[in-house]
Order: C-alpha cells, then structure tokens, then sequence
C-alpha cells in the first residue's frame, strides 16, 4: 500500500504527514483550512465556477472523465490567454498554498467529481514503472 494512513482527514489536529517517494513529495496537513473555512471555499467554489467535462479514452473508447475540471490562471504570473482568471477566494488558497509549500503556482486546478462511485486508477504505465504503486 502506498499510503498506510487510512484517516487523512480526521480531527482537526493540525497533524502533518510528509511522503518522500521517488519522483514526488506529498504533504498531508490535517485542518490547513478549518471547518469554517473548508465549508465556506466548498460552497464558493462549487457554486461560482465553471465546470467542464471532457472524454478520455479508456480501453479504445471515449469515455466522460469521473470528474469535472477547471483551469484558473494567475493573470500576474505572466500568462494571457486565460478564459478564467483567479478570483479573490482562489487566489486566498493558492497564495495559502505557496506559504505553505515555499513554490509559486501559475494556475490552480479544481477536481469535482461526480459521485462517491467515481475513481480514478493510476495509469498502467506508472504501475510498470514503479510496481510499488497499489493496482
């Protein structure tokens, strides 16, 4: 098993878990956003932003994506083709983000996916590179 920490979301703790693999760092941070806070960006950014969905081919057929997406570029950084452009509340969570994490983001990616059924694998190519990867 890749991550032996079943409860990644669990008290509000301010816990930290930091994973060194290969090719990737990956930091969970219990409560990086309070309850009050998590609610109030949900809520926003489900309401106010424009999703969209798209195919990708699985098995030699298009399939729809398990998820929604939406590109968000930081104007400031230099990009100017955006149809979307940061607003105020992405803008708190990625500046959060870059405190955080000592990088600087030129775009924020937002994942909604459509039901608790939906997953989405590794490809096969990651598991034949790296066979530590769960199937």
């Amino acid at each position: 098993m890749l991550f032996e920490d079943t409860e990644l979301f669990t008290s509000g703790n301010r816990g930290r878990i930091i994973y060194d693999l290969q090719d990737a760092e990956i930091r969970l941070i219990d409560a990086f956003f309070n309850k009050d806070q998590s609610d109030y960006y949900y809520k926003t950014f489900l309401g106010s932003t424009n999703w969209s969905e798209y195919e990708m081919n699985m098995y030699d057929k298009n399939v729809k994506a398990p998820r929604h997406i939406s590109w968000t570029e930081n104007l400031k950084n230099g990009s100017e083709n955006s149809a979307q452009v940061l607003t105020k509340d992405l803008n708190t969570v990625q500046s959060k983000v870059e405190k955080e994490t000592n990088l600087a983001f030129n775009a924020v990616l937002l994942n909604l996916f459509r039901s608790g059924n939906d997953s989405v694998a590794w490809p096969v190519i990651r598991r034949i590179e790296h066979p530590t990867i769960p199937q």
